[in-house]
């Protein structure tokens, strides 16, 4: 009867060390996949911020282009509007008889 209650405890006992071990496996299990989890949200968060500089960039990018497109505008307007004056111009008689006595001397 001793016999039967000391392998009966040994039993408990081994049961107890083995719902401990499962325990803490659980556990390990459970942080492992809480760190899993964080890292996921970081890098999902760190792919939006990523997503978000890029469109910054991508809108000033546009940016400058469109200002590069009005400046070029304007400097074809005023190249065009130099050519104009120049080849449409007529001067009087007296600045052409002018122009021309200024070259021959």
């Amino acid at each position: 009867m001793l016999q039967e209650r000391r392998r009966h405890e040994r039993e408990l006992a081994v049961k107890e060390q083995e719902l401990q071990r499962k325990k803490a496996e659980q556990q390990a299990e459970i942080t492992r996949m809480q760190q899993e989890t964080a890292l996921m949200q970081r890098q999902e968060q760190e792919m939006r911020q990523q997503a978000q500089q890029m469109r910054v960039m991508a809108q000033r990018q546009e940016q400058i282009d469109r200002q590069r497109r009005a400046n070029r505008m304007n400097l074809d307007l005023i190249h065009e509007q130099a050519l104009d004056y120049v080849l449409n111009y007529f001067p009087f008689e007296d600045e052409f008889r002018e122009a021309i006595q200024t070259s021959h001397q």
